[in-house]
């Protein structure tokens, strides 16, 4: 098994204590930063030492790539999106090694913008004018079905990861994390019967002026 390590600057100064637990079971890893995909090609496993943001920047450099992933807080507490903290990091280590875990899985959003392929999202694809302060107005179609034409702040289109996240402080209901939908939120519409649309995760979601 290959690890890749992955942590951010802020926490540079501890990521020798995980690097120990690295040694002493003798796992092959690899201590970066800025991973390329290169990087998680070569590797089995990723771990990130950071907070959630961090696990999501990881999965936004992975791309269409695969693989598990555990985030590592620099709290003991941890977040939504690390498992453990660094004080318990050796234990959770020892359990990967001995491949005593479970891979909790999560969807992705497959997004394309002008015909360009984007990374996969885990939590959501927010969709907004350029300019600030200006509306927008747009029209949803799910599987080649108009559902509106609608006309406010913007969209978002989000995961059950991104549920809890950037779409439930738009109005979004909080979705379990194995439903097999996506949420779709309009933002500040400008029609007040406007409300959030829970699709298929299979659906093919098009948004456009």
């Amino acid at each position: 098994m290959k690890i890749l390590l992955v942590y951010k600057r802020a926490l540079e100064k501890a990521v020798g204590q995980i690097a120990k637990s690295f040694e002493e079971f003798k796992v092959e890893h690899k201590v970066c930063q800025s991973p390329t995909l290169e990087d998680f090609e070569s590797s089995d496993f990723v771990v990130v030492f950071g907070g959630d943001g961090d696990v999501l920047r990881t999965f936004h450099q992975m791309g269409s790539k695969s693989l598990p992933v555990l985030g590592v807080g620099g709290e003991d507490g941890g977040s939504f999106l690390t498992e453990v903290g660094v004080s318990n990091f050796h234990e959770a280590l020892r359990r990967v090694v001995k491949g005593n875990y479970h891979v909790e899985e999560a969807s992705r959003l497959g997004v394309r913008v002008d015909s360009k392929d984007l990374p996969p999202a885990l939590n959501e694809v927010a969709i907004f004018p350029s300019r600030s302060a200006a509306m927008m107005e747009y029209m949803l179609q799910v599987d080649g079905e108009t559902i509106w034409r609608d006309y406010g702040d913007g969209v978002i289109v989000a995961t059950p990861t991104g549920s809890t996240a950037y779409a439930m402080s738009a109005g979004g209901p909080i979705v379990h994390s194995h439903a097999p939908v996506y949420v779709v939120v309009p933002v500040n519409s400008l029609d007040v019967t406007r409300r959030p649309l829970i699709v298929s995760n299979t659906s093919h979601i098009h948004v456009s002026e």
